[in-house]
């Protein structure tokens, strides 16, 4: 029988809840750390159903960030902006802006070339029937 130091494992997998407790923070942290099997000979699993949840998830961090950013400068809009103008400018800027449409997925993207990361097409390997 072989023991736990035996056994060789050539490929990981991390679930939707891992990304979860760890913040969705895909850059640091231990979902940065991700990154060492970039060039390693285990290679790490992405399949396209763990990729589409931890996207939904991070357009829901992205949307709930700009609403409190959002409040938040209107909130401040009294006593930092004296100006509409300049309130208006902040808004564009940070919460109108085109680049947080995009925010989620190309964090995602990002992540998957800094990992390595090979993706599955889960249909391509599974039958649900």
């Amino acid at each position: 029988m072989d023991s736990d130091e035996d056994k060789q494992y050539g490929a990981i997998l991390v679930d939707t809840c891992i990304f979860d407790k760890n913040g969705l923070r895909l850059e640091k942290g231990l979902l940065g750390k991700l990154n060492q099997f970039k060039d390693s000979e285990i290679h790490y699993l992405l399949p396209d159903v763990i990729k589409s949840e931890v996207r939904n998830h991070l357009e829901s961090k992205v949307k709930s960030a700009r609403a409190s950013l959002e409040k938040a400068l209107n909130d401040a809009g009294d006593h930092l902006f004296f100006d509409g103008s300049e309130l208006n400018h902040a808004k564009s800027v940070l919460i109108d802006s085109n680049e947080i449409k995009g925010v989620a997925e190309n964090r995602i993207n990002k992540f998957i070339l800094s990992t390595g990361a090979l993706v599955l097409d889960c249909g391509k390997y599974v039958s649900v029937s």
